[in-house]
């Protein structure tokens, strides 16, 4: 028996393998075939699903309980960004950490741009960079009462 021969029946024993298993499951086969439209699964909305702004909320609540940050970087925290809100109401709470000196670090990525804002008690320190043109830009000791329009400008470039 050559090689093509053996390679014939090879192809034929599994014809008839197959050809066996679908008599066997002919007798497990439902009757009648029930459609996804005819189950009717609906899939309600979570209606206690908390807002990004209150989820960010609870996170700068929860940081002075943690010891991460103390109550009055935390109030900093919340004055700076109702006045970046006030200024660009767009803005998406960012990304958010504790700092090693009790500050915290809020980060924007998108698009190849960047933003970083260290806030420490009082102050703040800010950085844009837009690899896309190769710009940066960005500013020290930024009271957290004021909100200069080059950050302002910054945000905006990034979230749209």
């Amino acid at each position: 028996m050559n090689a093509a021969q053996q390679c014939y029946d090879r192809h034929a024993a599994a014809r008839e393998f197959r050809f066996r298993a679908a008599e066997v499951n002919d007798k497990y086969r439902p009757t009648q075939i029930v459609r996804f439209s005819a189950l009717r699964a609906t899939i309600a909305p979570r209606e206690n699903k908390p807002s990004v702004e209150e989820r960010w909320s609870t996170y700068l609540n929860s940081l002075p309980a943690r010891q991460l940050a103390s109550e009055e970087v935390v109030d900093a925290a919340r004055q700076l960004w109702r006045n970046i809100r006030q200024l660009y109401d767009r803005a998406t709470p960012p990304n958010a950490r504790p700092t090693d000196e009790g500050g915290l670090r809020w980060s924007w990525v998108s698009g190849g741009r960047y933003l970083e804002i260290t806030l420490f008690l009082a102050t703040y320190e800010w950085y844009f960079r837009d690899s896309n043109i190769s710009l940066s830009d960005g500013d020290e000791e930024v009271p957290v009462t004021t909100v200069p329009a080059k950050l302002v400008d910054a945000l905006r470039k990034l979230l749209e």
